[in-house]
């Protein structure tokens, strides 16, 4: 009896050589044969890559807003912010804590200066004598009306995403008590000439890392305490998982001086990036700022 071909791919070719009566070539008219090619399939053509995503449309520049202005919530002015005047983009949201008898005023310009003006920069009261602070939970109440009016106030140019916190002189202690307390999460802190004993204190990386700070950039503006405060504590920080630099940069006393704004903005890069609203951040292409950074 002939043996049957199978009609599976696979089966049928092993099927048919077994046979020796089935035609391994086929005649032609001519008397000649033509042997079966070995025809295998095309393969796919790949499949074609996903379109990119459209760019989100350019915002109209931001104006009609003074660089500096007043934030109420709801009625009684709670801060003073820093307005990226021109922005195209979102930006995100900056906190900046004033020093011990100094002002929000004075705040908003330090880092408006620090920052090139790329953020909002939200810098509260702090108290009732608008230069001194008032409790954390008091403190916290303005920082949250501000974030609300600013958001209301300048719908579609705010980035979501952490603040940055940045403290001088006694805002560093605020800062800390407003970290260490969970009421702001920042993944990057600046602390200009202060809180020598926090961040002295061998507990204090453990701290910063159970409110998911990453990246702490430390500056001194004298020597003594804080240069010797800070240098030791870096290595500490580092060994933490915490990327950390301190920053030198002045000798000129304890103060916030123009010396100290350019000597920043070399750090400030390394500090903001990845987080999210600082994607447009450009650096100070200046070679020459003063100051230094130590590595641990």
């Amino acid at each position: 009896m002939k043996k049957v071909c199978f009609a599976l791919p696979w089966l049928s070719l092993l099927a048919c050589a077994s046979d020796p009566s089935a035609p391994l070539a086929s005649a032609r008219a001519d008397g000649g044969t033509t042997i079966a090619p070995n025809i295998r399939p095309e393969p796919l053509p790949p499949a074609p890559a996903p379109a990119p995503a459209p760019a989100p449309a350019a915002l109209a520049p931001l104006a009609n807003h003074e660089w500096l202005e007043a934030v109420s919530a709801p009625r009684d002015e709670v801060a003073k912010l820093s307005v990226p005047n021109n922005a195209t983009t979102p930006r995100p949201i900056m906190l900046g804590l004033h020093g011990g008898g100094d002002r929000a005023e004075w705040s908003c310009g330090e880092w408006r200066g620090v920052t090139n003006a790329y953020p909002f920069i939200i810098c509260p009261h702090g108290g009732p004598t608008r230069t001194y602070w008032d409790t954390p939970k008091n403190v916290m109440s303005q920082i949250d009306g501000a974030r609300t009016e600013v958001n209301r106030a300048f719908t579609g140019y705010v980035a979501e995403g952490p603040m940055v916190v940045a403290g001088f002189s006694a805002g560093t202690m605020m800062a800390l008590t407003l970290v260490q307390g969970g009421l702001v999460s920042p993944e990057a802190l600046v602390l200009v000439e202060g809180s020598y004993d926090s961040v002295g204190d061998k507990g204090f990386p453990a701290i910063l890392k159970a409110h998911h700070v990453k990246r702490l950039l430390l500056v001194c503006t004298t020597r003594g305490s804080c240069t010797t405060t800070y240098r030791e504590a870096l290595p500490r920080i580092a060994r933490a998982g915490i990327d950390v630099r301190l920053n030198l940069a002045s000798e000129q006393g304890h103060g916030f001086y123009e010396a100290v704004t350019f000597s920043l903005r070399r750090d400030w890069p390394w500090l903001v990036s990845g987080l999210a609203g600082w994607e447009g951040y450009v650096a100070d292409p200046s070679a020459d700022l003063p100051g230094k950074t130590v590595l641990p």
